[in-house]
């Protein structure tokens, strides 16, 4: 669990760790940003998932109380259903799913809510 400062710092000090985002690689904000009950893309939530940036986007959404969106591939129903700390143990376990480093489609695992 990151401690007080370091959310702060994540959060609201530091905001160098944006430079390291994929998210302009998948197409916009339109891709994380989706209607509600829809799901982003399979490579969208691939591109998450490999991000260097993925935990700092998960302290950021959290600490800063975000609701709508995709923060580090979890979904604002995800997020709301997890604590911080729950919601950073399973990124953690998330790795990218190597069939679509290269393009090709796959089964999306993460539901919107």
């Amino acid at each position: 669990m990151p401690s007080e400062a370091e959310i702060r710092r994540i959060a609201f000090e530091d905001l160098t760790w944006l430079d390291k985002c994929h998210c302009h690689t998948a197409g916009g904000t339109d891709a994380w940003f989706v209607p509600a009950g829809q799901s982003i893309t399979p490579r969208a939530l691939n591109i998450a998932r490999s991000c260097p940036a993925r935990r700092e986007e998960v302290i950021f959404a959290y600490a800063r109380q975000i609701k709508p969106g995709y923060f580090g591939g979890l979904s604002a129903g995800q997020r709301a259903s997890m604590t911080l700390e729950e919601a950073l143990e399973y990124i953690a376990n998330d790795p990218p799913q190597p069939e679509l480093e290269h393009g090709e489609t796959g089964q999306d695992r993460t539901t919107a809510a």
